[in-house]
């Protein structure tokens, strides 16, 4: 039995697709991260977060499991999500804002934007006219 059933429940739903494709998510605070918990959850083939936060005085209750202060949430959530569906490939891209923080990610099928930093939101936009992703 499949992990998740939904490709039985939705008409048209096309699993295989999802699996083969490559997101990439640009800012790992709350929205970056909820939204790559739901890529990861969905089955997406590939879920990167690029970003550069540290735990800090992140509010604990967004973060899946306790983490060191000075931990790099993009990797320390990146481990995390591993745990919630093995069949994705999660990695993470600790940088900061700017064009060289996409060298190291993965050639994205579909690219998020989920920064707050305007820094962020200024690259991946200009990566995705340049790549013709889907922004």
């Amino acid at each position: 039995m499949a992990r998740y059933d939904r490709q039985t429940m939705i008409r048209g739903w096309d699993q295989s697709r999802l699996s083969g494709t490559t997101v990439l998510i640009a800012g790992a605070g709350p929205l970056g991260r909820f939204t790559s918990l739901l890529a990861t959850a969905m089955g997406f083939g590939q879920v990167v977060l690029v970003g550069e936060d540290r735990v800090g005085k992140t509010d604990r209750r967004f973060l899946l499991a306790d983490a060191p202060v000075d931990a790099s949430i993009p990797r320390y959530w990146t481990e995390a999500l591993k745990d919630i569906n093995p069949e994705v490939n999660v990695q993470c891209v600790h940088a900061p804002p700017g064009q060289g923080a996409f060298i190291h990610a993965p050639e994205p099928d579909v690219l998020i934007d989920a920064a707050t930093d305007p820094r962020w939101k200024y690259h991946a936009l200009r990566l995705a006219v340049r790549k013709k992703v889907p922004f």
